[in-house]
């Protein structure tokens, strides 16, 4: 049995533009690394989350003088806490799993993955450009339009099998009972 170390295990997640777009949603790996790169600086001031009682503010921290930030040292480097945030959202990993693979507890894992959502909500804001309402509603489909007059976007669309109900009523006769998702 060949151990390799946890950082290794990270990067091989990221290691081929196959993999990247895989494993975090991101193109390729040019287009994680200037991701990266342009929030970098404004993420080792991140302060990191630890808890509604504990937190006072979100808020970067003040410039002072000295170079280090306030609350718990980062566990990970920088970038691996950005692409554990980048497979939680994409994969849907559980925390547990999540910690295991990159070495921390799952509490560190909870608390990397708050911070790093409500940061990137924060500085990415402007990157979402949102078409307009009239817009929308000449382009969407009139089954859509009829059943969501108000409908601005679709999220995701799933669709799920379901166990046959038991009441004979309600089964269908041809095909599998699906339960259809719309977020």
């Amino acid at each position: 049995m060949v151990l390799v170390s946890r950082s290794n295990t990270v990067s091989a997640f990221i290691s081929t533009d196959r993999r990247v777009r895989l494993n975090t949603g991101i193109p390729n790996k040019a287009t994680l690394h200037s991701l990266f790169g342009l929030l970098k600086t404004r993420a080792h001031r991140m302060q990191y989350w630890q808890g509604a009682s504990r937190s006072l503010s979100r808020k970067y921290r003040p410039r002072i003088t000295t170079p280090q930030k306030r609350g718990p040292k980062h566990h990970l480097p920088l970038q691996n806490e950005f692409v554990l945030t980048l497979m939680k959202l994409r994969l849907n990993l559980s925390n547990e799993f999540l910690a295991t693979l990159f070495g921390i507890s799952v509490g560190t894992c909870s608390h990397i993955l708050h911070t790093w959502v409500h940061f990137l909500a924060r500085e990415l804001r402007s990157m979402v450009f949102w078409t307009t309402k009239e817009h929308i509603s000449q382009c969407m489909p009139n089954s859509l339009k009829r059943k969501y007059p108000n409908l601005r976007c679709t999220i995701d669309c799933s669709e799920t099998f379901v166990d046959r109900p038991r009441d004979l009523k309600l089964r269908h006769v041809h095909g599998h009972l699906t339960s259809n998702i719309i977020l």
